[in-house]
């Protein structure tokens, strides 16, 4: 005579084998061993995932996967669970160790603690070894001398135009994280949407459309793009690639200069939060620890999930489907900033992201005037 579940808990995912393989296997591990709970998860699209308000999802679920420039809204609305109430300090001292990177703060925001880092990304340069015809750039001027030659790509769609000028800007010296009264320092921002139009003017009409994903698709299936400057990575394109289909490599996006050499992408990743509309919270809660512990996301790195557990990120972390992904990325990884988190953040994201898309397109409005204007949004939407 079977068991019957007694605790039976909805989560939301976002729908790329990066995000739902190692989730999803570890998942069916976990309902298998544990009597008393069992955990079922929706996905939605990517797009769904960077722009859908936090709160729209909080009501239904009882476990979401979720981008740390939520956190703001999350915290401003209490809509989330705030895991310092369900956590002892050594477990929470424990924890705060234990992810690569900025992944653990990233969750962090006005004293609580509103998610745990379930996956770990940031911007990373990529390149086919099979296309290139000279070494990887290093610096941005590498980087344009590359487009003259052919090659270079670039993912543009909104929001991801917004995340290379972010990128750029960190990497010359900015303060990326909305906490001054300017998101950029105007003279950074000239240069970095100066050097953002330069290496436009190289990339295929397409990268006008693409995602992450949709640029790193068009790499590992056509010969048009040999090299990308910076976009979130992603391990499915590491992994041995199926037929008609060609393996990428990953490495830390390009500096300045020679003598400047600072690379400070932009981070991603993702953490699980615990709904604060849960008729379930403790057992939720259990749940997320249990996810973002060691032995899962060890299981789940070679299940083809990206964690964020630094164990996983180590040189001498057992081998994965992933290849060299994990030891590629390390760099950027650790070295990548938070964007800004506070409430009404996305809608700026949004809103700079299609104002970029827009003038990297025609190019034909004075610099000056656009950085202007993404400030003004800024100013329009922060509270």
């Amino acid at each position: 005579m079977s068991v019957s579940k007694t605790v039976n808990l909805r989560g939301l995912t976002w729908d790329h084998p990066r995000a739902s393989d190692g989730l999803l296997a570890e998942t069916r591990r976990f309902n298998s061993m544990d009597i008393n709970v069992s955990v079922e998860w929706d996905v939605h699209s990517l797009r769904g995932f960077e722009a859908t308000p936090i709160a729209e999802t909080a009501a239904e679920y009882d476990l979401i996967i979720l981008d740390h420039p939520f956190m703001g809204d999350a915290a401003k609305d209490r809509i989330l669970v705030d895991l310092h109430s369900h956590l002892e300090p050594d477990s929470l001292d424990g924890l705060r160790t234990s992810y690569v990177g900025l992944s653990f703060e990233s969750y962090e925001y006005d004293g609580g603690l509103w998610a745990l880092p379930v996956d770990a990304a940031s911007q990373a340069a990529v390149y086919r070894s099979d296309l290139m015809d000279g070494p990887v750039p290093k610096n941005f001027a590498e980087v344009t001398e590359l487009g003259r030659r052919g090659g270079l790509g670039m993912s543009l769609a909104n929001p991801h135009a917004f995340m290379a000028y972010l990128g750029i800007a960190a990497s010359l010296g900015a303060d990326i994280s909305g906490t001054s009264e300017r998101l950029i320092p105007e003279d950074v921002a000239l240069q970095t949407l100066s050097i953002l139009r330069e290496w436009v003017r190289y990339v295929p009409e397409a990268a006008f459309d693409w995602s992450s994903i949709g640029l790193l698709e068009a790499m590992a299936t056509s010969g048009t793009v040999s090299y990308c400057p910076m976009v979130f990575s992603f391990n499915s394109y590491a992994q041995t690639p199926k037929p008609g289909r060609m393996r990428l490599t990953y490495c830390n996006i390009p500096a300045q200069s020679e003598k400047m050499g600072c690379q400070r992408p932009v981070l991603g990743g993702t953490g699980l939060a615990v709904s604060a509309s849960s008729r379930n919270i403790a057992a939720a809660v259990n749940v997320a620890l249990h996810f973002v512990g060691q032995d899962a996301q060890t299981r789940m790195a070679s299940d083809g999930g990206q964690p964020a557990h630094r164990s996983v990120w180590s040189p001498s972390a057992p081998p994965t489907l992933n290849g060299t992904f994990f030891v590629d990325c390390a760099p950027a990884q650790k070295a990548a900033v938070l964007r800004p988190r506070w409430p009404n953040y996305i809608e700026l994201q949004n809103k700079a992201g299609q104002l970029l898309n827009d003038d990297l397109s025609v190019q034909s409005r004075p610099l000056r005037q656009t950085i202007e204007d993404i400030e003004a949004i800024l100013q329009s939407v922060r509270i």
